[in-house]
Parts: structure tokens; sequence; C-alpha cells
């Protein structure tokens, strides 16, 4: 009898489940979206909403694939991370989850800095910032003390929901790096960090690798989501781990979202602290680990332009207008950086056309990745080409651009829901249907396109480059 994968992707504003068969192909899906709770101390969701959200949206995408819940072997989950909720023995929020858009905890951050040191937490955790999830159960602890005192677990989405799901509070490698509390060398908690701020340990979830069985649905569980308790619950991971892996990740492949910002992903064999202090690491499957660099403004840059300056336009007469514009943009160099006030046209001539200024914003963006891109193989070697997934990647003109300025070959792969897909390898994995996640070739499939350098264009921009760094350099100063 044919078996089938679930993937549920919960994300910052919508839930989205799928129903894969074993060549990767979606046989159903349902998405739903909900909001954010915007408070006067922070950014807040509730917790009973993703739950209630992703019974419906398996139930529903089963539903409509017309298949027998009892084909499907397993689920895994794609989650947002750097968000929590306490919940009681039960299960239940017995307050609104913080979210990852939340800054309320940065007096929490600097007791941190203060108690453990800032070259520590880097060294240990692999982070070069420190707004994650344990300084916003401290600001629980000390801002919601009848709440806290009240909790049995503090537990992020993914744990939550194999919580709900299967009665069992356990998180994966890629998650638990959304903490600030986990050593990325031994793949453990960090006691010292629990130690020195009071909390207790078993407050936050056990630790797993991703792809790991936990266990099959509860009868209440399965109740809700419309599924068989014979279904296996498979330890899911943070959604841009899955989308990478539904991306193609591997050693020597670099993937990228390329959505409203920009997440740039890299394995690596082992943990590895950047000395400059730019790249992050995360946790894996506990043989890999991810370096990740981010960029807030990608497609919102482009949007912004649309909206300003070209409203009206679609999306597909901006990469018309891309096409017609000779490479290096008339001169023209877009700094894309509007998420911190220093987002730049510079070259500006009256003879400028609207063509080029599209150009200018997609080259812009393209030569934010080959910095990017340098970074990664610095710590991690060679990249022989980038799997870039997302929005963005519909524009074939914005594809080849970046091949033609990072000199890598640039794959597309055959869908855009490389997160759901990604959690559906996990679920592959974890019910013996898939050995290896790195190369699940049948679940990833064929690159819908693949895009080459133009050797022309790559010594052309190889100067323009150079160039914008100066700019960036120039920027920074005021």
């Amino acid at each position: 009898m044919e078996q089938y994968l679930l993937g549920i992707d919960l994300g910052t504003t919508g839930c989205k489940s799928m129903l894969f068969d074993l060549q990767g192909r979606i046989l159903g899906s349902h998405y739903i979206e909900y909001g954010l709770i915007f408070t006067p101390e922070g950014v807040e969701q509730d917790a009973e909403e993703w739950w209630q959200n992703t019974c419906l949206c398996v139930s529903s995408a089963v539903k409509e694939s017309g298949v027998d819940s009892r084909q499907i072997a397993a689920l895994s989950i794609s989650s947002q991370g750097i968000a929590g909720v306490l919940v009681d023995e039960a299960g239940r929020p017995l307050y609104n989850a913080l979210s990852w858009l939340d800054n309320r905890s940065t007096e929490e951050q600097e007791e941190m800095k203060a108690l453990f040191g800032l070259d520590r937490i880097r060294l240990l955790t692999g982070k070069t910032k420190t707004d994650y999830s344990l300084p916003q159960l401290l600001w629980l602890k000390r801002r919601r003390p009848e709440m806290y005192q009240k909790a049995f677990k503090y537990l992020m989405p993914l744990d939550y929901l194999i919580f709900r799901m299967t009665g069992k509070a356990v998180t994966d490698y890629s998650m638990a790096s959304g903490t600030l509390a986990f050593d990325i060398h031994s793949s453990r908690w960090i006691p010292d960090f629990f130690n020195g701020l009071d909390i207790p340990q078993n407050m936050v979830a056990s630790l797993g690798a991703m792809g790991q069985p936990v266990g099959t649905l509860t009868e209440d569980a399965a109740r809700a989501m419309g599924l068989p308790s014979s279904v296996l619950v498979v330890l899911g991971a943070q959604d841009q781990r899955c989308a990478s892996l539904g991306a193609g990740i591997e050693p020597g492949v670099i993937t990228i979202s390329l959505g409203t910002a920009s997440a740039v992903c890299s394995l690596l064999p082992a943990p590895v602290a950047d000395p400059e202090n730019f790249v992050t690491c995360c946790g894996m499957d506990g043989s890999n680990w991810v370096l990740e660099t981010t960029i807030g403004t990608v497609g919102a840059a482009l949007k912004w332009l649309r909206n300003t300056c070209m409203p009206g336009q679609s999306y597909d007469e901006l990469n018309a207008l891309a096409e017609a514009s000779a490479p290096g943009a008339g001169g023209l160099f877009f700094l894309p950086r509007l998420d911190r006030g220093k987002g730049s046209f510079i070259g500006l001539q009256l003879d400028t056309a609207p063509g080029d200024m599209v150009r200018a914003v997609m080259e812009g963006i393209a030569f934010i990745f080959r910095h990017h891109i340098e970074s990664h193989e610095r710590l991690a070697g060679p990249c022989r080409a980038l799997r870039i997934f997302g929005g963005g990647s519909n524009s074939r003109i914005w594809l080849q651009i970046i091949a033609d300025i990072t000199g890598k070959t640039v794959v597309r792969p055959r869908t855009h829901e490389t997160g759901c897909l990604g959690a559906a390898i996990l679920a592959g994995k974890g019910a013996g249907l898939i050995e290896d996640i790195y190369h699940a070739d049948s679940m990833v499939g064929a690159p819908s396109e693949v895009f080459y350098p133009n050797p022309a264009n790559e010594l052309l921009y190889a100067e323009a480059f150079k160039r914008s760094l100066q700019l960036s350099e120039f920027i920074d100063k005021f």
C-alpha cells in the first residue's frame, strides 16, 4: 500500500499543511492566515490559535488530496523560531506566546551579557546577537511571576505542537539554537546559563535531532486533526532549516530564500564561531551544522520601488524593464538597507530610466549576496552552486543577475514550497522511508531551471562589486 507524508509549516502569520507522495508531489494543501497581537510591551501571538489552525490545515489538506488517511505514514513540522509560550501540564497556554518580533527583553539581554560575557555567549552559542528566547523567558519570570510559577514548560512553537500531538516535550537542535541557551559544540543545553538566571533547565523541552521519531498521535490529537492515531510524529526543525532541506542543501551548496527578507545558509561538518562576528552558526542534525546570515530587505526593496515609483506595474513588467537595462544599470548603484535607514540610490542622472532603477535594485541585492557568500566560504569552504527559492525566484532576470555577480551556478528548485517539503523529508526519515535527508532526490526532484554565469558580465560585475563595497563603507560613516 502506497504511503504518504505530511509536512506542516507554522509561520509567523500563517499555517500551511501539505500532503506529499514519495516523489515529492503535492497531493493536497491548505493555508490559513492569522495575526500578531501588538501590545504596549511587545509582539505576541495566541498559541492556542497555532494548534487550532494546524488541526484545520492538516484535515483540510488530507481531505483535498482524497488520500485514505490510514496511508499517511508520518508527519513533521517546520516552525518559526525564537518564540515561546508558558504552558501547564496539559499543554494549555497560560499567557500569550512572545513572538520572535518581540523586543521587550532588552534589559534581560544586557544582564546576560554582564553575567556570562558576550565573547563566551558567542563562542558557545554561535550567535552574534542576544535577542533570543532565554531572555524572553527571564522577562516572563520577572514581569509575569504569577504565570511563571504555574508553568510546567516554556515551549517554542515546534515543541508546543509536538507536545499537543504526543504529550512529549522535545525540541530539535535547530530550534534550540534560537534560545541563547544551546551549546552548538556539545549539542546540549548550557547548565550555567540556566543556573545563573535561576531558571530550572527542565522548564524547556528535552533535545533531539531533526528526523527523530517522537511517538504516535494521542487519541485526542488524532481526533482533532482527522488522522488515525497510528500516524508517526517526527521531530521537525526551524523553518529556514526545513526550507533549506526542501531546496536541496548539501555540502558545497548554499541556499538562499529570495522573499521579503532573505536567509543565506550553508552546511559544514563541525560547529564554528565566526571571529568576525558576522555569520551565525546553528545546530542541524547532530552530524552537520548550518551557517546563516540574514538580509532584512530583499523582495521588500523591490516592492518598495514598485509601490513608490512605479505604482500599478506588475512584477512581470518590472522584470521586462530590468532586462531592457544593460548590466551595470547605467552606472546606478542601490544599497538595499531600507530596514536600517541607509537604503540609497547612488549615481542617478537625468537619463536614468525606470529599468535602470529596477535593475540597480536587483544588482544591489545580488552584490549583498556575493558579500554574504564569500563570508560563508571563508568558514565553510568553496560553494559550487546556489539553490534559490521564494517569490523572488520567479524572476529569471534576477536569478541570471545573481549568477553573473556571484560567479555561481544558480538552481531554482521545482517548488517554492520548500518549508513543507523539508518537513515531509524529515517525516520520511523518521518513518524509515528516506535514508539521507541531504540526498532525498526523489522528494526534492529535478530543478525547474538552472542559470550559469555569463563570463562577460562576470568581468564587468567584478569591478562594480568593489565599488559597491566602497559605497557601503561610505554610507556606514553617516
